[in-house]
């Protein structure tokens, strides 16, 4: 038999992975379309990186992908924490990419009021591909045979 009518079907507490959860959500038990914007966030430092939400570090202890990469893109140092399986940026695309981490790091900062909406996001992410396409026009330009 299913739920009755005063039931719900769902449950009340939220599910998700560590690492991706909103630290706000711990404190407050609250999840809000920032708390999406936090979880998003994390995937754009992992493909930025190459390393998963929890991680182990050189020494083999657990590192948390956030409290790592953010620091470096705070310093303008992104180009340090790039996943290395991924062939080296252009000078060109470096801006791109940086802009990205500014983006991912905007989306995990610990107050979720501090956080960009998610068309803002979109916005940010189509100027950054935008940049590149661009460049990568100009830099490969052709002229057409006729």
């Amino acid at each position: 038999m299913g739920p009755t009518e005063d039931e719900s079907p769902l449950s009340l507490r939220a599910a998700g992975t560590v690492g991706y959860m909103d630290p706000e959500y711990y404190r407050l038990q609250l999840l809000t379309s920032k708390s999406d914007v936090y979880s998003f966030g994390v995937v754009l430092l992992e493909l930025l990186s190459g390393y998963k939400a929890i991680h182990r570090n050189e020494n083999d202890v657990p590192r948390n992908v956030v409290d790592y990469v953010v620091p470096y893109i705070f310093k303008d140092e992104i180009h340090r924490v790039l996943d290395r399986r991924v062939p080296p940026t252009t000078p060109f695309e470096i801006e791109a990419v940086a802009h990205v981490g500014y983006v991912a790091a905007d989306c995990v900062t610990r107050e979720g009021r501090d956080r960009p909406s998610m068309s803002v996001i979109v916005n940010s992410l189509e100027r950054a591909l935008l940049a590149c396409v661009v460049h990568s026009r100009k830099q490969h330009h052709y002229t057409p045979t006729t």
